[in-house]
């Protein structure tokens, strides 16, 4: 089951944002990451509708009307030049600003670094979190996880539990594999095992 778990998880650590731009779809503009007075926030207007509500609220209604603009291939084709005007009207006001303003109105979310979105109520109210007990190191009791994004009528799939120690079950699988005790202490004593 360890090997299974470090599929899904390694212990968490904290961490600023450092990526200046994310993936930005080939068919859609705008849609991808902008920045703010004080970090980042993704925009995607799926439709003209909300490219139209997005110029509103952004204080631009000159934007629809720009012919580099107007349709969503003309957008695609200007991207690199929309998202230096939208980058600047963003900038000027913090995410917390235009989480106000834009939520619930069109495709819109701050973007979080580690930190924030661990300590995010849906992580922290959800059980996003797992806590393992840890008994490695006398200043740590237990290690944080990702839980598994799946469940299983509300279960999670496996039990978390750090992996053994270097050669911990060495004995119990050569016991299983056959092995007297007596031929475990010859290993052991060559040092074919620990």
């Amino acid at each position: 089951m360890a090997a299974r778990l470090s599929l899904w998880a390694s212990p968490i650590k904290t961490s600023r944002l450092t990526t200046p731009r994310s993936f930005a779809p080939t068919f859609q503009c705008p849609s991808q990451i902008y920045r703010t007075a004080d970090g980042w926030v993704y925009i995607a207007c799926l439709t003209q509708k909300f490219w139209d509500l997005l110029c509103q609220k952004l204080d631009r209604p000159d934007l629809p009307a720009d012919p580099r603009f107007e349709t969503n291939n003309l957008r695609l084709e200007h991207r690199d030049e929309l998202t230096k005007i939208l980058d600047a009207v963003l900038m000027q006001h913090p995410t917390v600003f235009w989480t106000e303003r834009l939520s619930g109105v069109i495709p819109y979310a701050p973007v979080l670094d580690i930190g924030q979105a661990l300590e995010n109520p849906f992580v922290t109210q959800n059980g996003k979190l797992i806590q393992v007990p840890y008994d490695r190191d006398p200043q740590r009791k237990e290690v944080t996880f990702i839980a598994p994004p799946f469940s299983f009528d509300g279960d999670l799939p496996v039990d978390y539990t750090l992996p053994p120690r270097f050669s911990q079950d060495s004995r119990d699988i050569l016991v299983d594999l056959g092995y007297s005790e007596q031929e475990i202490e010859d290993l052991r004593r060559t040092k074919v095992i620990c």
